[in-house]
């Protein structure tokens, strides 16, 4: 393998790395944003959703009205 194909895996992996860093921080910035306001948080695993609500508490009992 040559150095310049070396080179070229390196700046895909720290771009990726950096892309990764500003994923998780947006995602920090969203979690916190929606705490303040009382907005619950919506997860799905395993194909069920899950709601984090304002105070932490994770339920599968939806907080939104009908």
């Amino acid at each position: 393998m040559c150095e310049k194909d070396n080179n070229d895996k390196i700046d895909l992996f720290l771009k990726s790395a950096e892309i990764g860093i500003i994923g998780n921080q947006m995602i920090q910035n969203v979690r916190e944003e929606n705490k303040q306001l009382g907005v619950p948080l919506v997860y799905s695993v395993d194909d069920k959703i899950f709601y984090e609500l304002a105070d932490g508490t994770i339920t599968k009992n939806t907080p939104f009205k009908k």
